[in-house]
């Protein structure tokens, strides 16, 4: 399958937004020649991986409003989980407490669970425990 292909497929599994598209897609990311041939060459395939990875830790902790049962599709997928970095990166190199509360709207808005928001943030930060701490202040 080529590129465009794979993303059509992806989409179209997204947007289904059944167990079954959910199992399908979780298979394809699986395929280790997909991932060396196609995803690590097209931002919108590797952004999709991330959300797959942290739907797979969802799925562990039985959470049912999972990242892609939203019915979202690639570019939507795409765009929350680079919001989600650039947010974070804002709270761990700049202005922390203006990043805080933009992300957490973020979470708010898409309804994303704790363990989504801390896979994220583990996948995305350079400094996940400054992050946090950040975070946690903000709080305070």
């Amino acid at each position: 399958m080529k590129e465009n292909s794979y993303k059509n497929v992806i989409n179209n599994l997204l947007i289904e937004n059944t167990e079954e598209s959910v199992s399908k897609l979780v298979g394809i990311y699986k395929d280790i020649d997909f991932r060396k041939e196609y995803m690590l060459y097209d931002e919108d395939l590797l952004y999709c991986y991330i959300a797959v990875c942290v739907y797979r830790i969802e799925k562990a902790h039985n959470i049912f409003n999972h990242i892609l049962s939203m019915g979202h599709d690639l570019k939507c997928i795409t765009g929350l989980i680079c919001r989600l970095k650039f947010l974070i990166w804002r709270i761990e190199f700049g202005d922390g407490a203006c990043g805080v509360n933009e992300m957490l709207e973020c979470i708010r808005r898409n309804k994303l669970s704790g363990v989504a928001v801390e896979e994220i943030i583990n996948q995305v930060s350079f400094d996940k425990e400054n992050v946090y701490k950040k975070i946690a202040a903000y709080g305070e």
